[in-house]
């Protein structure tokens, strides 16, 4: 067995460089009847004109938001709150 070895391993070197040329799956596709639409109007930086302004976050909000991540860093340091899979 050990003598073919050496046969096997070219054989299998030979049959996996060997390529088949075959068509491609797809072909090119040339739109020459697109037409795009913006949506609106643009600054000179680029930055669309039609966009919502920002959200607004309360002090209120703000603060609770504050405590409640610093309750949650306070758990995780104490090792109260364990994460798993």
């Amino acid at each position: 067995m050990k003598k073919l070895l050496p046969f096997f391993i070219a054989l299998l070197m030979v049959s996996a460089c060997k390529k088949v040329q075959i068509l491609p799956v797809t072909v090119p596709v040339k739109f020459t009847a697109t037409t795009y639409q913006t949506l609106g109007n643009y600054d000179d930086a680029g930055k669309p004109l039609y966009l919502a302004t920002s959200d607004v976050i309360s002090s209120t909000n703000k603060l609770c938001l504050n405590i409640a991540f610093l309750i949650l860093n306070r758990m995780i340091a104490l090792r109260l709150i364990v994460f798993t899979r």
